[in-house]
């Protein structure tokens, strides 16, 4: 089972997310704020990050770029934010991915599947 680390503080989308992505043994463990989903990284070990950008008390690119201080593992990011200083600071700052939202949870598998490839 891929085991997965979201960082999303829309309850309702990781819920969704978490069911869909359960049925292609993907197991999803979502965190509303960020600061716990650091904590949770530094304390288990996942597979892959799918992270927010608009997120409560720190923007999801702080986040990326503080995980990629002492972590390597893969960050997708997840985001309705679609200018491209964003993406390309993301990038910059180690994600490996960007999936503008709304995406198809389709391709969100197959883009999980070929990073951990």
């Amino acid at each position: 089972m891929i085991n997965i680390l979201m960082i999303e503080d829309d309850a309702e989308l990781a819920e969704i997310l978490g069911e869909y992505l359960n049925e292609y043994n993907i197991k999803v463990t979502n965190f509303l704020r960020p600061e716990l989903g650091i904590k949770a990284l530094n304390e288990k070990k996942y597979d892959l990050l799918i992270l927010d950008l608009s997120l409560p008390d720190i923007d999801g690119i702080d986040v990326c770029k503080m995980i990629r201080k002492k972590h390597s593992i893969p960050i997708i990011i997840s985001s309705a934010r679609s200018y491209i200083g964003d993406k390309i600071a993301c990038f910059s700052y180690g994600a490996d991915d960007f999936m503008p939202k709304p995406y198809d949870t389709q391709e969100l598998i197959y883009r999980i599947k070929s990073i951990l490839r």
